[in-house]
């Protein structure tokens, strides 16, 4: 097949040296395949570009239920902390401070509180982890969308754990550097003139 990119240095991907952990990851993944490098110039490359500038907010969005705010806002009610938060702010706007209230949900600086003891978190983490749209990404990538949303306590924690946890992570990105060798010290001498060393130097400039 022919992979089409507006990227001109692309083309020469498989002929360049492999300096980067990220390209030899790329190359270990494409060298299964059949294919040829092409460059197609941006303005002629529309259709594609069109995709792949898709709002990253669009992308989580349209996976996420309408039932799933609803759940929030019950699970929100019997949260014993919540409800006291969300009563005190509706009698009176402004006595705790980063906390309002958006139609049925409680917002913490515009984001969506998710309870403590919430079954949700994990839907929510593989929303925004293992799905296409979501790609499989790191720690910080997956935080940074979920954060963009939602909040909760421990959620950086509980982030980091499930994409350690992750299997397809776990079985298809590895680390492309070699491990270092071991160093094996040098064994102290008892007295002077047991261990002699030098260093030959040439090719020096004439002065």
């Amino acid at each position: 097949f022919i992979v089409k990119t507006d990227q001109n240095s692309l083309k020469y991907m498989l002929k360049q040296r492999v300096s980067t952990p990220t390209q030899q990851r790329w190359l270990a993944k494409l060298l299964g395949y059949d294919f040829e490098i092409e460059y197609k110039k941006g303005l002629d490359n529309t259709a594609v570009d069109a995709l792949s500038r898709l709002g990253e907010q669009f992308l989580t969005l349209s996976i996420i239920g309408t039932n799933l705010w609803d759940q929030i806002a019950n699970e929100q009610l019997e949260d014993e902390g919540l409800r006291l938060i969300k009563a005190s702010i509706t009698k009176k706007p402004g006595t705790i401070s980063h906390y309002t209230i958006k139609g049925k949900l409680l917002m913490r600086k515009n984001r969506t509180v998710v309870p403590p003891k919430s079954v949700l978190k994990q839907e929510l983490l593989q929303h925004f982890h293992s799905t296409p749209s979501a790609g499989h990404e790191g720690v910080v990538k997956t935080l940074h969308r979920v954060k963009a949303q939602f909040w909760w306590t421990e959620m950086k924690a509980d982030v980091r754990n499930y994409v350690k946890q992750c299997q397809i992570c776990q079985r298809e990105k590895y680390e492309g550097i070699k491990p270092p060798g071991h160093l094996n010290p040098l064994q102290v001498p008892e007295k002077p003139w047991i261990d002699v060393t030098m260093d030959f130097k040439d090719a020096f400039p004439r002065s």
